[in-house]
């Protein structure tokens, strides 16, 4: 049984040791030597300025103190945060595809709807443009009718989202599943990609020759 008085010498935050999605754990550190062995005993350097630069100064500082001191394994943190992230980064890589995947056949079906509707709706644009409507507001007509159709798919998408935030989170690091930052840049980003997919449909519709439609009728 470990009776060793010791005495607390400062108080850290809660640690991620193994995984960076997991919950942080409590930890105790001790000063070298503390416990009577250093087979589990890690350094950790901080330096300024390319840190794979100072591996040869940081072997021969320790090999100057003691030449027997094992060192069996120098990594940079940014070596250690990538090993432990790798499994993490790639699922969420492959679900990015998936993601872009989706957005593109989202917005090659608004295009079809709205190419198909303004040929639907040929005569009507005729006759709006007879009565004096002028491009601009043909334009904005069919881009309209295209982002009420976009404006509902980004709400149901986000409904989607928050009911499903609990598959995702343990992917999530520093980030809640819920936040508002992000939900807000990817429907700003969603609703600007669809305008540019309605606007091919609405440059068509403004080049419709009223009397051709009628006539056509």
């Amino acid at each position: 049984m470990f009776l060793e008085t010791l005495i607390v010498i400062g108080i850290v935050e809660h640690q991620r040791q193994i995984s960076l999605t997991g919950d942080s754990q409590q930890n105790i550190y001790f000063p070298d030597g503390t416990r009577g062995s250093a087979a589990n005993m890690m350094w950790t350097v901080r330096v300024d300025g390319d840190q794979t630069a100072l591996i040869g100064a940081i072997r021969d500082e320790l090999a100057a103190i003691d030449p027997l001191l094992p060192l069996a394994r120098l990594r940079t943190m940014a070596d250690v945060v990538n090993t432990a992230r790798a499994p993490m980064l790639f699922a969420v890589q492959l679900m990015g595809v998936f993601a872009l995947f989706a957005v593109g056949l989202a917005l090659l079906g608004l295009y079809a709807v709205l190419a198909y509707s303004v040929r639907q709706r040929t005569a009507e644009i005729g006759i709006r443009m007879a009565f004096g409507a002028g491009t601009t507001r043909i334009r904005r007509l069919v881009i309209g009718d295209g982002m009420r159709l976009a404006a509902i798919g980004v709400v149901v998408g986000l409904a989607g989202a928050a009911l499903l935030t609990r598959a995702v989170r343990s992917m999530l690091v520093g980030i809640t599943p819920t936040d508002p930052a992000t939900y807000a840049a990817i429907a700003v980003s969603f609703l600007l990609v669809a305008m540019l997919a309605c606007y091919i449909p609405a440059r068509r519709a403004t080049q419709v020759d009223p009397m051709v439609s009628l006539r056509n009728e």
